[in-house]
């Protein structure tokens, strides 16, 4: 009798492992092999499932961005502002290990993302969304701010994000949490 294979799930298993060898180990490390490996799946498996690494590497970047649009859909919009808005923020923001990780990775993939157009155009979606995120952010706290908060805010928050993706040993996250808090008390002034 033939075994039936969940796709979906070899899938998420395939893309979870691929976001796990890129934290540990660099992007460059990400081949059919190690992910294979590190998803415990054959190197059929990988080759089944991902006709190229551009798709693959596609799919783990998209899944990255999926994660952090639905914790983010998930965030109650009740009660203080300010409370509401940081709790967006810390959906996104690099501020735990696990969205340290996904940012890790999403800085990765964004390097990348100039030499291979499909996931130049995943990045683009996700930049956008980033600002429409910004955008709901200086709403929440600050209800017809000028336009520039918007601007300031998606400035402030890609910074952070990056330093602390790029220098976890000289950032700390609570810090520059606490920079966002006060960006967004100011902006509610």
């Amino acid at each position: 009798m033939p075994r039936t294979v969940d796709v979906d799930a070899r899938r998420d298993r395939l893309v979870a492992a691929v976001c796990e060898v890129a934290v540990r180990d660099g992007l460059d490390a990400v081949t059919a092999r190690s992910v294979a490996a590190a998803a415990g799946l054959s190197l059929g498996a990988v080759t089944r499932t991902f006709a190229s690494q551009e798709q693959l590497h596609a799919a783990a970047m998209r899944a990255v961005a999926e994660r952090v649009a639905a914790r983010s859909a998930a965030v109650p919009r009740i009660g203080d502002p300010v409370r509401c808005a940081l709790a967006l923020l810390d959906q996104v923001m690099p501020f735990a290990e696990e969205t340290r990780a996904e940012a890790q990775v999403y800085y990765a993939y964004v390097a990348r993302a100039r030499a291979v157009p499909a996931l130049a155009a995943i990045a683009d979606e996700v930049d956008a969304a980033l600002l429409a995120s910004c955008a709901e952010v200086v709403a929440l706290v600050a209800p017809g701010a000028r336009p520039a908060a918007v601007v300031e805010l998606h400035a402030l928050t890609e910074g952070i994000a990056f330093g602390l993706v790029t220098w976890p040993h000289r950032r700390d996250a609570a810090e520059q949490r606490q920079v966002l808090a006060d960006w967004l008390v100011r902006a509610c002034g």
